[in-house]
């Protein structure tokens, strides 16, 4: 498997843990959680973690300014 098809292939149990790693350490900690799954880079994580809450993210900062 090539290294951009892996990085898109997120199982459901890393998707979990990357989830409640994060409510214990936070965002700043990307390479902490990134040490718990062994095939995955902070950068990876990050990446991941961007991707599925750009829209949240986006959604809020709308609402503030209004």
């Amino acid at each position: 498997m090539d290294r951009c098809h892996r990085e898109q292939a997120q199982s459901k149990q890393e998707v979990d843990l990357i989830y409640r790693t994060h409510r214990l350490v936070g965002e700043r900690q990307l390479d902490l959680i990134a040490a718990r799954i062994p095939v995955r880079k902070a950068e990876e994580i990050e990446r991941f973690w961007i991707m599925r809450h750009h829209e949240a993210f986006a959604d809020k900062s709308k609402t503030a300014s209004n």
